[in-house]
């Protein structure tokens, strides 16, 4: 009787404990929310009258004119944009992967978001394991431990799975490797190679977006056409795909291993 009263109280007390943690949880989310209405509202006030679309559009001109003049140091700086992007962390690099390739191109995208992307996440995973260890540790793991977890069982095999179909985001895999007992150069590879399909999905998708000057023209129907279409139509097909031969792969693979086992 008493081991079950103290239970009660224990679950009691726990509760009271997290009660005030969720309030102050949605609290902190609803201030963050209207600090950024505001903010929006007063750019907008401000800056309204530059960001019509005429203005936008010979911007654009301007940045696509520099492009053509200076391909190869326009892609450098995409490049140190995407790997500081990507390295930091910040969860902006699918709107970054688009832009990129809305302005170069396919061909100058795929190269730059290919390599900015892996080196990026390397930066990442390297801060991760040498100098952020405790802080990720404490941060991800209640949320990310299955994954965590199976990086370690699995290796660079479970790596390879969560490139080509992603899954858990970006950037927490990148940090959830550090922790893991991946080799730095298994993890360029493998990202490098596993993320190039996705990449290029991407590519296609954000080269096939129309420039501001020809949406100011011809109006809104000029975003709808066919190599958009088939490009997200990759985009949402791709991680499915993915993950239906990863599972065939891996059903196939259990019963070969229980297969030797036995014969041992």
């Amino acid at each position: 009787m008493s081991e079950s009263t103290s239970t009660t109280n224990g679950n009691q007390t726990a509760k009271t404990r997290l009660t005030p943690r969720r309030h102050d949880n949605v609290f902190a989310k609803l201030v963050t929310v209207f600090v950024i209405l505001v903010v929006a509202a007063l750019a907008w006030w401000q800056l309204g009258q530059y960001l019509n679309i005429e203005r936008l559009a010979g911007a654009e001109s301007w940045l696509r004119n520099q492009a053509g003049e200076w391909p190869a140091y326009c892609a450098m700086i995409a490049f140190l944009t995407y790997a500081i992007v990507t390295g930091l962390s910040l969860p902006f690099a699918l709107l970054l992967s688009l832009t990129i390739s809305w302005l170069l191109g396919f061909g100058w995208a795929l190269v730059v978001i290919s390599f900015g992307s892996t080196t990026g996440a390397t930066l990442a995973m390297l801060a991760s394991r040498y100098i952020l260890r405790d802080w990720v540790r404490g941060r991800f793991e209640n949320r990310f431990g299955a994954v965590l977890s199976r990086l370690d069982e699995e290796g660079e095999w479970y790596l390879a799975s969560l490139r080509l179909a992603p899954v858990v985001p970006f950037f927490a895999v990148n940090l959830l490797a550090g922790l893991s007992r991946i080799r730095v150069r298994d993890y360029c590879w493998i990202s490098q190679l596993c993320m190039l399909p996705a990449t290029a999905v991407y590519c296609q998708v954000g080269a096939s977006l129309p420039g501001l000057k020809q949406l100011s023209q011809d109006g809104p129907g000029t975003l709808v056409s066919r190599s958009l279409i088939l490009g997200l139509c990759a985009m949402a097909i791709l991680p499915l795909a993915v993950r239906h031969v990863l599972r065939h792969f891996r059903n196939e693979k259990t019963p070969r291993q229980a297969g030797t086992n036995r014969h041992i």
